[in-house]
């Protein structure tokens, strides 16, 4: 804990008079995608799929008691 609040006041030796806070280095961007609407499976081709089934729904082992 002391070596901490050593690093804490050398810290608050640092000037910093006129310099722009910031949240980072580098300038942000999204990466992320625009949502398009694309035609989804249908319900039978899902179930083909499926492992094990039961009334057009996945069946899953359970894992709650």
């Amino acid at each position: 804990m002391d070596r901490i609040l050593e690093y804490i006041n050398k810290l608050k030796e640092v000037e910093v008079e006129g310099i722009e806070p910031t949240t980072g280095v580098f300038p942000l961007k999204n990466v992320l995608r625009q949502d398009e609407i694309k035609p989804s499976l249908g319900i039978k081709e899902v179930m083909e799929m499926a492992i094990v089934k039961e009334n057009n729904q996945f069946k899953v082992p359970k894992i709650i008691e």
